[in-house]
């Protein structure tokens, strides 16, 4: 009896929740416009949809930017840009799995996982940076003229 009691409790807030909104509806006429209209814009497998389209943009991105490193490696200053396009790759990346666990299409792990890629891409970005500054300074060191005296 507790149940029936609980879930008639449960219908009757949810119907309370509904009700400003119906009311505030029942004063307009709907045409097949409006209604076409507003199925688009609150369909949530559309909105899905287009979440998976970004999703699969951003994986050629980063597929993109995991070739980068290996075939442009040569110098420290490719690395670095490399690790550029490879962080701005995994905060977008981040930004949408954030967006997709907001509306619950990824759980904590996944979203966790890239948390932790984009970190460790911050990192090798830094990585590259200072080892590029550092490279640059020792050139120049090594190629002043030696001072005899």
């Amino acid at each position: 009896m507790p149940m029936n009691k609980i879930v008639m409790t449960l219908m009757g807030l949810l119907l309370m929740a509904l009700l400003p909104t119906c009311a505030q509806d029942m004063g307009k006429k709907w045409t097949l416009q409006d209604c076409i209209d507003y199925a688009l814009a609150n369909n949530i497998q559309l909105k899905k949809n287009e979440i998976q389209r970004l999703s699969a943009e951003e994986d050629v991105l980063q597929s993109k930017a995991d070739l980068r490193p290996s075939l442009n490696a040569s110098t420290n200053q490719s690395k670095f840009k490399s690790a550029q396009v490879a962080t701005a790759s995994q905060q977008a990346s981040y930004e949408l799995l954030s967006e997709q666990f907001r509306l619950g299409l990824k759980n904590i792990i996944e979203l966790m996982t890239g948390k932790t890629n984009l970190v460790q891409a911050q990192q090798n970005e830094l990585e590259s940076k200072y080892t590029t500054i550092l490279n640059i300074y020792m050139l120049k060191f090594y190629q002043r003229p030696l001072m005899v005296q």
